[in-house]
């Protein structure tokens, strides 16, 4: 089976990185160092650093550039950086600077608690992507934002050419499938080559995405699971479909406890301190370290 990859390379199992703190709250950039070695090592072949699970609402500019730096010098894959807020100039802002830091891409969320119109997302989009010295990511997820990108919105903004993917986390598959058909059908109609490329935001969706012509899934589980999820993705090429979905039967345990709550900084900074690869599970708040409930529910997995 073929995928739609006929563009800029991101990696297909695209991590959103959680970002570690000392034990007074820092940012501590040696252990993110270390976390984004063992998540390639692992199988991870893109990383998200600032992303939702990476805390972006508590962490500050120059912490943010700093950390992509700190990673793009530690791999050699994709480093993609959250720089979406509610505010048009901040997000422009930030994606110019995440650039200058080395992100070889930004992915930016649709404006949350200010709920724009679809003109509004329209406009927000389409500036900070003219503004943007990388290619951007559309990341759509309502259930956090408040709004949700419209049909006719993404046949609009895939006129832009800067704009190269979508993150969907909707949980909507039929709706990304026509999505897809119809940004790339008016890309081609623009006359751009790149297609967009779709990416499952949700980790249960990963088969069901792929099945319709993803690229892969930008992922929590893949702290954890990155290399079941590249042989999830090899097999599906090869249509093994029933080696895929035996492959994905070994990952769910994993999916459910690190995202069944809808925490998932909170147990993945604890799952990976319960396997030694982080020294806590610090958070700043309002989010706060996993619960005795939790430790346990994960010591059954790890």
């Amino acid at each position: 089976m073929t995928t739609n990859r006929d563009s800029i390379n991101l990696g297909r199992v695209i991590t959103a990185m959680v970002t570690p703190f000392t034990d007074n709250l820092e940012m501590d950039y040696k252990a993110a160092a270390d976390l984004a070695k063992y998540l390639v090592d692992l199988g991870t072949d893109g990383i998200v650093v600032s992303g939702t699970t990476g805390e972006a609402p508590v962490t500050h500019r120059e912490e943010k550039m700093e950390l992509i730096s700190v990673v793009k010098q530690v791999v050699d894959v994709p480093v993609i950086a959250g720089v979406g807020s509610n505010d048009t100039e901040h997000t422009i802002s930030n994606a110019i600077n995440a650039a200058e830091a080395g992100a070889d891409a930004v992915l930016v969320v649709t404006p949350y608690y200010s709920r724009p119109t679809q003109a509004g997302l329209i406009a927000h989009f389409s500036a900070v992507a003219q503004s943007s010295k990388v290619p951007v990511i559309l990341y759509d997820v309502p259930s956090r934002s408040g709004v949700k990108i419209a049909p006719e919105t993404y046949v609009e903004l895939a006129k832009n050419e800067n704009i190269v993917a979508v993150k969907d986390a909707t949980g909507n598959v039929y709706q990304a499938t026509k999505n897809l058909r119809d940004m790339n059908l008016a890309r081609s109609q623009e006359g751009i080559q790149n297609k967009i490329q779709l990416f499952s935001g949700d980790d249960g969706l990963l088969l069901p995405f792929l099945s319709v012509g993803a690229t892969g899934v930008i992922s929590v589980a893949s702290h954890l699971c990155a290399d079941k999820f590249q042989k999830v993705i090899e097999h599906f090429d090869k249509a093994e479909i029933q080696e895929a979905l035996d492959v994905y039967y070994q990952c769910t345990d994993i999916v459910d406890a690190l995202n069944g709550r809808g925490a998932q900084a909170v147990d993945t900074k604890g799952a990976l301190k319960l396997k030694g690869i982080l020294s806590n599970d610090l958070l700043r708040l309002p989010n706060v370290g996993i619960d005795k409930e939790g430790i346990e529910r994960l010591q059954k997995l790890i």
